[in-house]
């Protein structure tokens, strides 16, 4: 029982920070799709 629950909180743990690392990763995609737009519009 308490293996399985180690278990459990583990992977929620786990796939959390995946999220968190998913969600800032496309956070800098977007800020550098941006700046690159803004870039390639005053060219």
């Amino acid at each position: 029982m308490q293996n399985c629950l180690m278990r459990c909180a583990y992977q929620a743990y786990w796939v959390s920070c995946n999220i968190l690392n998913l969600h800032d990763l496309v956070g800098r995609i977007r800020r550098l799709r941006r700046i690159r737009h803004e870039t390639m519009s005053n060219l």
